[in-house]
Protein backbone atom coordinates (compact mmCIF):
# COMPACT_ATOMS: atom_id res chain seq x y z
CA UNK A 1 0.00 0.00 0.00
CA UNK A 2 1.36 3.39 -0.93
CA UNK A 3 2.22 5.61 2.02
CA UNK A 4 -0.34 8.46 0.90
CA UNK A 5 -2.93 5.68 1.71
CA UNK A 6 -4.76 5.91 4.82
CA UNK A 7 -7.66 4.22 6.23
CA UNK A 8 -11.02 6.03 6.88
CA UNK A 9 -13.55 4.64 9.17
CA UNK A 10 -17.02 5.71 7.88
CA UNK A 11 -20.08 4.63 8.79
CA UNK A 12 -22.51 3.88 5.95
CA UNK A 13 -26.46 3.29 5.50
CA UNK A 14 -27.30 -0.30 4.65
CA UNK A 15 -30.64 -0.71 4.06
CA UNK A 16 -33.15 -3.74 2.36
CA UNK A 17 -33.50 -2.56 -1.81
CA UNK A 18 -36.40 0.17 -2.15
CA UNK A 19 -38.14 -1.03 -5.25
CA UNK A 20 -39.92 2.50 -6.64
CA UNK A 21 -43.26 2.50 -5.70
CA UNK A 22 -44.62 2.43 -9.58
CA UNK A 23 -42.41 -0.34 -11.04
CA UNK A 24 -41.23 -2.42 -8.52
CA UNK A 25 -38.61 -3.76 -10.80
CA UNK A 26 -36.33 -0.27 -10.73
CA UNK A 27 -34.71 0.86 -7.24
CA UNK A 28 -35.38 4.04 -5.85
CA UNK A 29 -33.29 6.06 -3.61
CA UNK A 30 -33.16 6.16 0.03
CA UNK A 31 -32.87 9.55 -0.01
CA UNK A 32 -35.62 11.69 -1.88
CA UNK A 33 -37.18 8.51 -4.03
CA UNK A 34 -36.34 8.55 -7.72
CA UNK A 35 -35.73 5.65 -9.74
CA UNK A 36 -31.95 4.88 -9.72
CA UNK A 37 -29.68 5.28 -12.77
CA UNK A 38 -28.43 1.43 -12.48
CA UNK A 39 -24.45 0.03 -13.90
CA UNK A 40 -22.94 -3.03 -13.69
CA UNK A 41 -19.49 -2.62 -13.71
CA UNK A 42 -18.01 -6.27 -13.52
CA UNK A 43 -20.18 -8.09 -15.69
CA UNK A 44 -18.91 -11.39 -13.80
CA UNK A 45 -21.01 -10.38 -11.29
CA UNK A 46 -24.20 -9.91 -12.42
CA UNK A 47 -25.89 -8.99 -8.47
CA UNK A 48 -23.48 -6.15 -8.31
CA UNK A 49 -24.95 -2.53 -9.41
CA UNK A 50 -23.32 1.13 -8.51
CA UNK A 51 -26.56 3.02 -8.67
CA UNK A 52 -26.34 6.82 -9.10
CA UNK A 53 -29.41 9.55 -8.26
CA UNK A 54 -30.05 12.02 -11.23
CA UNK A 55 -32.15 14.13 -8.79
CA UNK A 56 -30.09 14.29 -5.85
CA UNK A 57 -27.11 12.86 -6.80
CA UNK A 58 -26.34 10.54 -3.86
CA UNK A 59 -24.47 7.12 -5.40
CA UNK A 60 -25.24 3.12 -3.85
CA UNK A 61 -23.55 0.52 -3.97
CA UNK A 62 -26.23 -2.34 -4.81
CA UNK A 63 -26.18 -6.07 -4.43
CA UNK A 64 -29.25 -7.43 -5.78
CA UNK A 65 -31.02 -9.47 -8.40
CA UNK A 66 -32.50 -7.93 -10.38
CA UNK A 67 -36.12 -7.94 -10.10
CA UNK A 68 -36.63 -9.35 -6.90
CA UNK A 69 -37.69 -7.59 -3.70
CA UNK A 70 -34.16 -9.36 -2.07
CA UNK A 71 -31.08 -7.25 -1.67
CA UNK A 72 -29.05 -4.77 0.23
CA UNK A 73 -27.96 -1.02 -0.81
CA UNK A 74 -25.17 1.29 0.66
CA UNK A 75 -25.70 4.82 0.73
CA UNK A 76 -22.15 5.95 -0.28
CA UNK A 77 -21.19 9.76 1.46
CA UNK A 78 -21.17 12.28 -0.63
CA UNK A 79 -17.80 14.57 -1.11
CA UNK A 80 -18.68 17.20 1.59
CA UNK A 81 -19.39 14.47 4.02
CA UNK A 82 -16.06 12.59 3.08
CA UNK A 83 -14.14 15.84 3.55
CA UNK A 84 -15.82 16.17 7.02
CA UNK A 85 -14.94 12.55 7.78
CA UNK A 86 -10.52 13.21 6.87
CA UNK A 87 -11.12 16.95 8.22
CA UNK A 88 -8.47 16.79 11.39
CA UNK A 89 -11.11 17.08 14.87
CA UNK A 90 -10.61 19.64 16.68
CA UNK A 91 -8.81 18.71 20.11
Amino acid sequence: MSESNRFLPVTLNVAPILPCPEDATWVCCLSCGAPLELHQPEAEEPQRFVGTCDQCGRWYLLDWVPLSAEGLMVMLPTHEELQMAIKPQDT
